[in-house]
Formats: structure tokens, C-alpha cells, sequence
């Protein structure tokens, strides 16, 4: 039986200041990794501006991570970026889920 391990985050390096290292071990141990950044992080701050303008930032950002994967050794089809706009998904979401049960989409129907 394969075993497979799917982990999802908002921005890159959400994973490498969480559960990186955690990630690294199950792929030492032959786990299937699958590994889903919502946003490139565009939005996010600019530390070096040598390294990134406003307009590169995105693309530095996915770069960094494909590399910090390539580097436990995820293979490149195993990580995915949705390419969601950073900083945009709680405004485009609000109005579609209730603030009383983040979980349940007012649009669905409860089961029972």
C-alpha cells in the first residue's frame, strides 16, 4: 500500500516555518508527498529590494520554494501553486461561507 501525505498551505514558506522538516522526514520514509501553496505570497513584505520588485515578487517567491522542495528531494509535478491572489481570498470567500461555522458553506445542504 502506498502511502501519501497531501499538505496545504496559504503562502510559500507557511510549510517551511511549520512542518518543512516534517515533510522531509515522510518523504525519507517513502511517503507519497503532495504539496499545495494557495498564493505565490506577491503580497508579502520585500526584505532585500536587490531580490524583488512589487511586480517579481510573486514569481521569486515560487522559485524559492521549488527549489527548497528540490532540495528534500520533492519531485517539481508533486508541488502545486492554485494561484490564488495573495491577500484576496478572504474577500472573495466571505460572502460564500458563514461567519457562524467556517466550515459550512452557506450554499450546501447539512446532512444528516
Amino acid at each position: 500500500m502506498t502511502r501519501r501525505l497531501a499538505a496545504v498551505f496559504a503562502h510559500p514558506d507557511d510549510d517551511a516555518f511549520s512542518v518543512f522538516g516534517t515533510i522531509a522526514l515522510h518523504l525519507d520514509e517513502g511517503i507519497e508527498v503532495l504539496s499545495i501553496l494557495a498564493t505565490r505570497g506577491e503580497a508579502g513584505p520585500i526584505s532585500d529590494p536587490s531580490l524583488a520588485t512589487r511586480e517579481t515578487l510573486g514569481q521569486v517567491r515560487e522559485a524559492e520554494a521549488r527549489r527548497a522542495y528540490a532540495s528534500i528531494g520533492l519531485p517539481d509535478p508533486r508541488l502545486h501553486f492554485l494561484g490564488y491572489p495573495d491577500m484576496e481570498w478572504r474577500a472573495r470567500t466571505a460572502r460564500n461561507w458563514s461567519v457562524a461555522s467556517p466550515s459550512c458553506s452557506r450554499n450546501s445542504v447539512p446532512r444528516s
